[in-house]
């Protein structure tokens, strides 16, 4: 890939909005550990499964691997503030004294948050990331916080647009289905 198609690749994933979500699991020591990810998307209803996309050079990483628990947990108006520690900007130990974290079956999760808990089932190495497949063995629903997205380096609110809002198609007509 070219330089010129690399920086074209971040500045256009810039544009890609997401959920940002907290990754967490807890070392064979006990120890939390956490980060921030926005390349996670449902792999299947049947069986509920998630992917992942860890970057190879986290901490979480070396604790991602068959049969190892791990949370994914939505991150919302109410707690969007996670986002940045979890990112970097704090120690383990400074990131889970923020928020009401818990834990179950081997995993810490976000009381409050939409979230939840997998298994690790598979997991692919390509390029400086691991693809982790997780089979989802607990949904906890979480609050009404209304979503957030992260898109353009920064958090958004999520408002729904009236069908009256949306742009006119160049056929004339309207669109509420989206792009």
């Amino acid at each position: 890939m070219s330089r010129e198609v690399g920086q074209a690749f971040k500045t256009a994933l810039r544009r890609l909005a997401a959920t940002p979500c907290i990754i967490a699991a807890r070392a064979d020591d006990g120890t939390r550990v956490g980060m921030t990810a926005t390349a996670v998307a449902a792999l299947s209803t049947g069986p509920a499964s998630l992917l992942v996309s860890i970057d190879r050079a986290r901490s979480l990483h070396r604790l991602i691997h068959p049969g190892r628990r791990f949370s994914v947990n939505l991150l919302d108006q109410r707690n969007a503030g996670l986002c940045a520690p979890f990112a970097g900007g704090a120690s383990q130990t400074e990131r889970f004294a923020l928020g009401d974290w818990r834990d179950d079956n081997g995993a810490p999760f976000l009381a409050g948050a939409a979230s939840f808990s997998c298994a690790t089932q598979a997991a692919l190495d390509y390029a400086t990331h691991t693809i982790v497949v997780g089979l989802v063995e607990q949904v906890r629903l979480g609050g009404d916080g209304g979503p957030v997205a992260y898109a353009e380096g920064a958090l958004h609110s999520l408002t729904p647009w009236a069908p009256d809002e949306l742009s006119i198609l160049p056929n004339g007509r309207g669109s509420t289905a989206g792009p």
